[in-house]
């Protein structure tokens, strides 16, 4: 059945509007409302509300691709999302020399775990590769 999520449900009622609410909360609650999802779903319906806060940084940025990559996607999953993945990814486009040693290694596992990557991702990973280099020293041995 399309559009459910990996437990077999839609995204809750209380999710999507919490997609509404990541628009304009503050920081530490839309680092808790990613960490509160229960699926991939549920993860993207923060992201929609959330790309478009202020507030939203590298540090948000980091804990949803964990996040879903915790999840992984469905390939409904991935056809519904399609389009905030896409957001998703043009987001992080901007903020990769942004990116600490730690959060380019969380952002490389939860790709890993995206597999198939969708190519709004798969585009980014050689500039993910550059920043790794130049905040972990050690990697370029």
């Amino acid at each position: 059945v399309t559009g459910l999520g990996r437990h077999g449900r839609r995204p809750s009622v209380a999710m999507k509007s919490k997609s509404r609410m990541a628009q304009t909360c503050m920081s530490g609650s839309l680092t808790s409302l990613i960490n509160k999802a229960n699926s991939a779903l549920d993860v993207m319906a923060v992201l929609q509300g959330a790309l478009a806060n202020p507030r939203f940084s590298v540090i948000h940025m980091e804990a949803a691709l964990t996040r879903l990559g915790k999840f992984k996607l469905e390939p409904s999953e991935e056809v519904k999302g399609k389009i905030i993945l896409k957001k998703t990814a043009d987001k992080l486009s901007g903020m990769i020399k942004e990116l600490n040693g730690g959060q380019c290694s969380n952002i490389f596992w939860a790709l890993s775990k995206l597999q198939p990557l969708p190519p709004s991702f798969e585009e980014l990973v050689p500039g993910l590769i550059e920043s790794a280099k130049t905040t972990c020293e050690d990697m370029n041995a």
